[in-house]
């Protein structure tokens, strides 16, 4: 389902909700705050694989820049050059790769603090 079928569907169950009875506006932000904890999910597990998938082609990349180094002649400079060029490259595509996965898990958090606070509220509300 996408964002926006999923934004109308939320909007029908309030609306309906509402014209029925009064509904605790908490009960459905605690729901919207569980949709979107899924699809940041969907969203985290996939950058996650994307990530691992590369970041195994560069530890390969990285493997065959050592070969290439110790199978050279110590007094080739050249080898030595572009050994510290590809490793530059190398490092820092690491370095994003593990800052933007950083973010999204920063944001998850957020939205797991989100929905915790929102289903207190929701809790609050009913007596057993």
């Amino acid at each position: 389902m996408s964002p926006e079928q999923k934004k109308l569907k939320l909007n029908d169950l309030r609306q309906t909700l509402t014209n029925e009875r009064q509904v605790d506006p908490n009960i459905l932000t605690f729901h919207e705050k569980v949709d979107s904890i899924i699809d940041e999910q969907e969203v985290l597990r996939g950058k996650h694989l994307q990530y691992l998938k590369e970041a195994a082609q560069l530890l390969t990349q990285e493997g065959e820049l050592i070969s290439t180094l110790q199978d050279a002649d110590e007094g080739d400079g050249d080898n030595i050059d572009e050994y510290v060029r590809q490793m530059e490259r190398i490092v820092a595509r690491n370095l994003e790769i593990y800052s933007d996965m950083q973010q999204h898990l920063s944001r998850f958090k957020g939205l797991l603090k989100e929905e915790e606070e929102a289903h207190q509220k929701v809790r609050s509300t009913f007596y057993y």
